[in-house]
């Protein structure tokens, strides 16, 4: 008797004892042009995934900040609305934080199709990828533009001078992509290793999301809960690996303390308001 499931062919023998035999799976090989097209859409995805994740973040703890404090000595009924809408948004960041550090166990590269940090990381490792990218990221100078004068006027020194400085900018260009590259892999390394306290925040925050979140499991109870610190501490992990990525595949000086700064003020502006609202309703 056989039972098919997945890859998985289970064998019924005639003293019903069942052997299990997993089938290898069909591996394909990713060239490296697909895997940097593929580099190249993960990461704004990324990018605007941790964006919404500093957004949620940055809501949570300026409502925080204001209403509590400022509800000290008056009387509301709404205490459990509130506390429903601070609960939601520690669910959201949490998901928003499994997310970016999301990827299949066990499965290639080619079947991975989720864009977060692991992803984008076995990517970098693919073959010459980075190498690729690293020559990409030379060619972003598109060449020297001359203003104020025509080509005769230029005189052979001047000219060896710009290109030997377009040659500079390009290997800075370059060097710059290496780097930040680089830099994503150990970000990345700190939060695969299983016993890191990264790791393990990380492991947390996933058993959470795939038993509780994603799922309501009965019988798969979490080992044990993440911690409110796991989630601030890969969030700021998630936001650096994302300005790293940023600027090795696209160029761009992505700087996420500035958007921190504007989600506060307008989370706080929000709650400010908020608290009026309360203070005024009926005892």
């Amino acid at each position: 008797m056989i039972r098919y499931n997945g890859r998985r062919r289970i064998f019924r023998t005639a003293g019903n004892r069942d052997i299990i035999y997993v089938a290898p799976q069909r591996r394909e090989n990713m060239d490296v042009g697909q895997a940097t097209r593929w580099v190249k859409l993960i990461v704004p995805m990324l990018r605007q995934d941790v964006e919404t994740a500093v957004l949620s973040h940055e809501v949570m703890e300026a409502q925080n900040a204001v209403i509590p404090p400022g509800l000290k000595g008056h009387r509301t009924d709404f205490v459990n609305t509130y506390g429903a809408i601070q609960n939601a948004l520690v669910l959201k960041l949490a998901m928003d934080v499994a997310r970016v550090f999301d990827f299949s166990v066990g499965r290639p590269i080619e079947r991975q199709d989720m864009a977060s940090i692991p992803v984008l990381a076995m990517l970098f490792r693919t073959g010459s990828v980075k190498e690729t990218l690293v020559e990409n990221a030379s060619q972003w100078l598109s060449g020297v533009e001359w203003a104020g004068a025509e080509d005769g006027d230029r005189t052979a020194d001047l000219q060896d001078i710009a290109l030997e400085l377009e040659e500079d900018h390009r290997l800075a260009d370059g060097d710059a992509c290496r780097s930040a590259i680089n830099d994503f892999l150990v970000v990345n390394d700190r939060v695969s290793d299983v016993g890191s306290e990264e790791g393990l925040a990380l492991a947390r925050v996933r058993a959470f999301r795939n038993r509780r979140l994603a799922h309501s499991l009965f019988n798969k109870e979490p080992d044990e809960y993440p911690r409110y610190s796991d989630l601030t501490m890969l969030l700021e992990l998630a936001k650096k690996a994302a300005a790293l990525s940023s600027l090795a595949v696209e160029g761009l000086n992505v700087n996420f303390e500035e958007q921190t700064s504007r989600n506060r003020q307008n989370a706080e502006g929000f709650a400010a308001r908020v608290l009026d609202g309360l203070k005024r309703s009926p005892d």
